[in-house]
Order: C-alpha cells, then structure tokens, then sequence
C-alpha cells in the first residue's frame, strides 16, 4: 500500500477529447439529424411510460440557400412537443461534466448511438430552447477555439424569452411558434461555411430510410416525422413503408446467460424473425434492409445481416431480432457497444452468441434460396468465396464414395454427423436415418435446425423436419446419442439432400430415389459396401442386401472369416422377409477384433433356388484408429518446399512449391499473382496442381481401402494412376472450376 496521500485523477487531454468528439457524427448530416430526433422520440417515450397520451409529432425545419448556383439546404431545426427538460436536466445533459455520461435514464433509445452533443460538433449558432411546466430553458453549445464542445445554460425568464420571439419571427409564418404553455424541445443550428449543403431528394430519402430511425418512421414507436420547407410551409410526411415479405420462420424465444459484476448469472430473452421480401432489397448498412436489432422498447442497436450482406441467396432475406432487458445488461457490461456506442460490438461473447443462433436458423433458408438461383456463374463464385476449406467439394465427394456404409454409432461425431453419407431408397419405402450427436460437445434439448434443400421439389419426405432438439438425456458413454429421422421415396430418379445445422457445422446426407432394380446385387446377394475398415476394439456393423427371386426367405447362409483374429457373432443366418422393396430384403451382423493393422476377408456362402452356389466376399481392413473426418484439409503456398516437385501431401494439407519453376514463373517471386494481384494464368495452374495430387491420394485411398481392386499388386503405382485418370474425367472439371473460384477477385 502506497504512503503517499492526495492522489488526484488524471484528466483526459483537450487533444483526445477533441478527437473523440469529432470521430462522433462525423461529416454524416444524416446521422447528426438522426441523434436529435432519437432525443425528441425519447421524449415522447418518457410520457408513453406515463399513460400520457401525445401526437408524437417530431418536425425537422430546413432553410434553403443558393451557393455557386447549386440550391441545398444548410440550416434545421429539430421540435418536438414532447417532455421537456428542467435546469437539472439540462445540466446533466450539457453541463461541463456531461459528455460520455449515460443520462438517458430508461428512454427507448438512451444510451444507443453516438450522442446529441455529438451531433453539434463544429456547427454554428446551435441552440436549444426546452420548456417543462411553463419555465424555459436555453443552452447554447459551440465548439471552441481548442476543438472541443462547449456549453451555456441559462433559465433566467428574460433572456431566454427574447431568444424564443427571435426564432418565432424567424418561423412564425409556417411553423408553429414556441410558447410557454405548450412544453416541448427546439433545436437549430446551422453547417459552418466550410461544409457543403444537403439537396432536398438526398435528405428526405436518407432520413425516411436511415435505419436507427426505423422504428420511428414505421410508427411502431407512436411517433411520426415530418420534414417542414420554413420558407414555403410545405410539408412531407417521412414514412416507411413495410417491404411486401412473407414470414419464413419465427423461432422460439432463447435465452443468453450473462454472468454480471456481482458474479451473479443472469439470461436475457432473444426474439428472431426471419423474412422474405417479394423483391430484392438494398443491403446498405445503413439505408438498407437487413436484420434489424432492437431492444424490447424499440430502440434500434444495429441493421446487420450476419456476413450475408453480399449472398445474392439472401438478396431477399431480411428480419428482426429483439434483446429483451437490453438496458440492464448494458449497464452492467458497456462494452456490448461499440466505443462510440453505434452499433454492437460483434466480437463481445454475448453478440456473438446472438450471430451464431440466428445464423443457424438461416442457413437452411439460404441453401433453399441458393437453389432457387440456378447455375448463375456469379452466385456460384459468391458462394464458393465461402468455402471454410479449398478442397471441402473434394471432401463431399469423398464422403458420398463411401456411399451406403453406415457410420459406427459407437463412436461419437467431432460434432454431429448422419448415419450415412449417402443412401437409395426404393419408391414408396421409408427408411431410417440417425443424425449421431457428440454429447461432450452438444447439450441435451439443444435445437438443430434440418431442410431439405429441394424444398417442394424434393422426392422424398421427412418426419420430423425443421427444427429438432437433441434427445432430453443422454446414456453416453456407451450410446451415442441421435435424432431419428424417417425417410420415405415418393419420386423416382430424384436426389434430395438432407441437411443439418448447429453453429458452424452442416452435415449432408444425399438421398437417391431408385428403381428396385437398380440395387440388385451382383450374384444375388452382396455385401454393401464389399470393402470396410474397422477400429480395433470396436464393432463394426456390416450389411447385406439379398434378392428374393434367387434366395427364398429362409434359406440359409453360412458365414466364415479368412482370419480368426475377426470374430463372427454367429456362423448363419436367414434370409429375411423383403424389406427394402417388392423382393429385395437386407440383414446385419456385428463383427469385432482386437488386433489391428490386419486385411481379411468374411464369406457369405449359400445356394439358389436352382441349387446353384453363390459366395459374397467383403474386405475387411482393421485400423488402430479412427481416420481424420476430413481426408483434406486445406491449401498451403510453401516456400521451403522441394522446387524439383510441385507439390506434396502430408496429414491432409497439399503443400505447393512455389519455387517450382513454373509456379514461380506464373505465381510470381513473392507470389503475388496468387496471394494479393490473382491472374487467370497463376489460379489456372494452382488448381490444376492441387488436382492432381489431390485425386491422386483419392486414387491411393481408394485402392488401399479395397474400394478398386488390384490383382497384381506390383502394379500398385499403375493402377492408382489409372484410378486419378478415371476420377479426373469424371469429377476433374467440377472440382478445377471450385478450386478456381476460391481465389477468384473482380480484379481477375
């Protein structure tokens, strides 16, 4: 503890009090405009709270003058009829120890924005008459020869009566005069010389639209704005007309927890409205329709879409969110605000929180709207601009190579996964589909927003669909936990896609409608999928689809397994009645081992009913782990890598060299054609080398998981060749065309 007595507090310089008021309102006249207004609408909030009832008129006055032959407007006076304000009001408003202070008590819109005094930041012959009960007030505001606000209060009768006749000589012929029986607030100032006027069109449209503003201009506040020509008396009414929309979705209310000073928990109550325009809207931030924030007395925070602001699917997509008791808990915690209190901090816990929820209830709405576009080339390149990955189409269609192989419902998902990455479903069956859950990752009753992308048109039905909530209480471990969903084919030749949403992950899974002859199997009966890997030490569930024409239900199968070490749950089974169409039918069995880094095989033999012997064969790799959910993971420019070869792979990321010679030559020495300055010629080669190392290891993996067969394994490094060439003609162009567009600028 210090010794020392009589500290004293050390002031903020007349430099940084000059920078912060000037950086408030900026040049933006609109803006400036706008903070008066949200006063005036205050004080009509302050007699709404008293059963008070008002006109809630606010009138903005404009003087017009003529300068270098341009006509704009340079002076205003801002009225409202409102509450008033007192010696001590004025005083804590615009007294010498005001600025930066929250005074605004619980007004809808106190402590939202950069402030009133703000607003008069280098404007000229600013002044303010406010009466309450009959007694006048006037407060004069400059900004000194130091660059700082400067304030005088006065209430002596006399002085402030001769400044009311002044302005009422000035307005009386079309405006209503001050007087003392009626209480209300006038304010006028006027641009210093320096700065340019405002034209008539600009003002009026920009306040009619601005969007802190809204809730005023809708009258969903009880107060109305008029915009008054002084010299003339006309007179425009500023109103917002609602955009023709329909409501897309209205979820549940949540709540946010907030821990406050006293270390006390607290939540607050989070409304989301989610709406499609008839056409598209204007995203401007602050002018155009987004998503707008606003607390539960109709003060607006913030116009916000999320990151979507340049997504043509959200072209059309605007909404509401409402912060319940959002007052309180900006009183406990400021820093929700921005630091000149214009808009919400995004990065802050609580915001960010506010941003995930609403963003995992429009991602199934924009994937639909995305596919109402069509194969519009620029929505394609706005699309893939997001990719979290370069190479997650690559991933997607590995995940989809896995086809009907069911995930092991043992082990949890990183996050969340479907049971299958892809399934075929015959017409007029229902089919089950598990979303597995990670219960350490997700809680219990946590809402999952699900669609199916195809929307009307998709060929299938889904019960439940829409939002779902995780299971009410977990038996994990052992079970992992799931969401069941039934999966009926309605339209044959179709492909649906089921998705999932929770905060950034979105699990797929693809659904084919298909003739029952389509999943005949070869022989008669097969294993699906013919090659699986399995975790030492886990079960691994295998499946097996018989046709009933060849095999009637009943007969018998013997199994057996190449190497003891791979246990069998039994040595038979029996064919089944049809299950899966008119005579097709499926069975399953578990199979375990304990050791890994072994490759067998389990038979399935059984007879016709011709008498013929038939024998199904499914590979069988025993891993020591689990595989990294994603094959690849991400495209990295290396320049300590190897110049005689272009690239590598290592755990997942595909490393160019970029002094490879050619590289350098079309990447540049410091790789600025591809990093800052993109050309079509540099992003053109990267994309092809990525591919082709990339289906490369594709080829590799397909040959060691069994999925391609290799007779002759001396052979090995030529038939993984043969395999990149079957994969590049079949999936070589979509995949160059994604690479391509993760790079792609206007400037390319």
């Amino acid at each position: 503890m210090s010794r020392l007595v009589g500290f004293k507090e050390i002031e903020v310089s007349k430099r940084l009090k000059r920078a912060m008021q000037q950086r408030g309102a900026g040049e933006n006249l609109v803006k400036n405009l706008a903070e008066l207004i949200k006063n005036s609408d205050d004080s009509y909030d302050e007699l709404q709270r008293s059963n008070v009832e008002t006109n809630g008129t606010i009138e903005v006055g404009y003087w017009q003058t003529v300068k270098n032959k341009r006509r704009s407007i340079n002076a205003f006076f801002i009225r409202d009829y409102g509450v008033g304000m007192s010696r001590e009001e004025a005083e804590s408003a615009f007294g010498e120890k005001s600025y930066g202070e929250d005074t605004s008590a619980d007004r809808r819109n106190g402590a939202i924005g950069v402030g009133g005094k703000d607003a008069f930041y280098g404007m000229e012959g600013v002044q303010i008459i406010s009466i309450k009960k009959g007694v006048p007030i006037l407060i004069e505001v400059v900004t000194n020869d130091d660059g700082v606000l400067a304030s005088k209060i006065s209430d002596n009768h006399s002085f402030v009566t001769t400044a009311m006749s002044i302005i009422n000589n000035q307005i009386r012929k079309h405006c209503k005069t001050l007087k003392l029986d009626q209480d209300g607030t006038f304010v006028r100032f006027r641009l210093p010389e320096s700065r340019p006027g405002i034209r008539f069109e600009t003002l009026r449209n920009n306040l009619r639209l601005y969007y802190t503003l809204r809730n005023i201009t809708n009258g969903a506040n009880h107060t109305g704005l008029r915009l008054i020509d002084v010299d003339t008396g006309e007179t425009f009414l500023l109103k917002f007309d609602e955009t023709e929309s329909e409501i897309l979705q209205k979820p549940e209310s949540f709540q946010i927890a907030h821990v406050n000073k006293k270390g006390v928990q607290e939540h607050y109550q989070v409304d989301v409205l989610i709406q499609r325009a008839k056409d598209e809207l204007d995203k401007d931030k602050e002018v155009g329709e987004n998503f707008i924030i606003e607390t539960d007395q109709g003060g607006i925070l913030d116009n916000y879409m999320f990151g979507y602001q340049n997504d043509p699917a959200a072209a059309k997509i605007f909404g509401k969110v409402i912060i319940h008791n959002w007052k309180s808990f900006f009183r406990d915690d400021p820093r929700v605000l921005h630091e000149n209190r214009e808009g919400l901090l995004w990065s802050h816990s609580f915001n960010k929180e506010i941003e995930t929820r609403v963003i995992q209830f429009l991602r199934p709405i924009l994937d639909t709207e995305r596919r109402k576009l069509g194969p519009n080339p620029e929505t394609d390149k706005m699309i893939d601009k997001k990719m979290k990955s370069t190479l997650a189409f690559l991933n997607k269609l590995m995940k989809e190579d896995e086809f009907e192989d069911e995930k092991d419902e043992k082990a949890p998902p990183e996050v969340l996964e479907f049971s299958y990455g892809r399934m075929k479903i015959v017409p007029g069956k229902t089919k089950t589909l598990k979303l597995l859950i990670n219960p350490l990752v997700i809680p219990k009753l946590t809402e999952i927003s699900t669609v199916v992308t195809e929307g009307v048109k998709a060929g299938i039905s889904v019960e439940p669909i829409g939002r779902v909530k995780t299971p009410d209480q977990y038996n994990y471990p052992p079970e992992v936990p799931y969401i069941k969903f039934q999966i009926t084919a309605n339209e044959e030749g179709t492909d649906s896609h089921l998705k999932a949403y929770y905060r950034n992950y979105e699990p797929e899974v693809t659904i084919s409608v298909v003739p029952e002859d389509e999943l005949y199997p070869m022989d008669g009966f097969a294993f699906v999928p013919s090659s699986i890997r399995m975790v030492r030490g886990k079960e691994k569930k295998l499946r097996m689809v018989i046709d009933t024409h060849l095999f009637k239900p009943g007969t018998i199968i013997e199994l057996e397994s190449e190497d003891e070490r791979i246990i069998l749950p039994f040595s038979k089974i029996t064919v089944s009645q049809p299950n899966m169409g008119k005579y097709l039918t499926e069975e399953f069995l578990y199979i375990s081992c304990e050791k890994s880094r072994i490759k067998s095989r389990i038979f399935a033999k059984t007879k016709t009913v011709t008498n013929d012997e038939r024998v199904a064969v499914c590979k069988v790799r025993v891993i020591e782990k689990e595989d990294s959910k994603v094959f690849f993971k991400d495209v990295k420019l290396d320049p300590s890598g190897d110049p005689r070869k272009r690239a590598r792979f290592n755990d997942g990321f595909v490393y160019i060299h970029v002094l490879h010679p050619v590289l350098e030559l079309y990447f540049g020495s410091k790789q600025e054609h591809i990093a800052h300055n993109p050309t079509k010629d540099a992003v053109a080669l990267l994309a092809d080398t990525v591919l082709n190392i990339a289906l490369r290891q594709w080829a590799k993996k397909r040959i060691e998981d069994g999925i391609v067969d290799v007779l002759d394994l001396s052979r090995k490094d030529e038939e993984i060749d043969l395999e990149k060439d079957r994969l590049e003609r079949k999936y070589g162009k979509q995949i160059h065309q994604t690479l391509n567009a993760k790079y792609h600028s206007d400037k390319i």
